[in-house]
């Protein structure tokens, strides 16, 4: 969770710096990192948990395509919602109810 927490502070930074390409890559990091961590939410245990990666991950595809196409601002608002979507999923704290 620390990479993907630097990784989303770096696209902050590179959307306020409005460095499309960078953010795209940032972003589309963030989809991968949040890909790699599905095998851990699979159990009925974690649906909510795995509800919320999933739409964690449309964000920051979103957000990888409004950078690349140049739609800065629309790209930061997207941000914002992935901001409480990571927030939603943290305050459940899922990773302290792994085996």
């Amino acid at each position: 969770m620390d990479k993907l927490q630097d990784t989303r502070d770096d696209l902050r930074d590179a959307l306020d710096a409005k460095d499309g390409a960078k953010a795209a890559t940032l972003s589309r990091d963030i989809a991968q990192l949040l890909h790699e961590d599905e095998p851990l939410w699979q159990t009925e245990k974690f649906e909510e948990v795995r509800r919320i990666n999933q739409a964690t991950i449309q964000l920051a595809e979103r957000i990888q395509s409004q950078s690349s196409a140049g739609e800065i601002q629309g790209a930061l608002e997207s941000y914002t919602a992935l901001q409480k979507s990571c927030a939603s999923c943290h305050d459940r704290h899922p990773e302290q109810q792994l085996p």
